[in-house]
């Protein structure tokens, strides 16, 4: 199997493991893209398209059954993209490797944050 199909099927997984559990599991994303050998870069923008991608399609879902919140939704989409636009401005100021080095450490602290609480409620046996 070539590896862009191996690559693709990892992230289709994660990505209906991640909506099912109601995460955005983009930290997962860039962490596979990254480990198939895809540039940082790449993996984190292609990361935020399969985010927008899953989004937009858990909004017309819940949009259908009317129950989404829309204060919600504006209040955090616009602090988002607020700070994505912060974030993208100022990140010229660091080095590659900082970039990287800081992205690899709070993905990991954020991916580990996001399995815990999953992990504590499994039964014991």
């Amino acid at each position: 199997m070539p590896q862009t199909a191996i690559v693709v099927l990892v992230i289709f997984i994660l990505t209906v493991v991640m909506i099912m559990s109601g995460r955005g599991g983009g930290n997962f994303y860039v962490i596979a893209l990254g480990v198939s050998g895809v540039p940082i870069h790449t993996a984190s923008t292609t990361s935020q398209f399969i985010l927008l991608a899953s989004a937009l399609s858990g909004a017309l879902i819940f949009g259908k059954a009317r129950n989404m919140p829309w204060p919600l939704v504006f209040f955090f989409g616009g602090q988002n993209s607020l700070m994505a636009f912060i974030g993208g401005f100022e990140a010229h100021l660091f080095s590659g490797t900082a970039l990287k080095m800081a992205l690899s450490v709070v993905l990991g602290i954020a991916g580990a944050a996001m399995l815990l609480p999953e992990l504590w409620r499994l039964p014991a046996g």
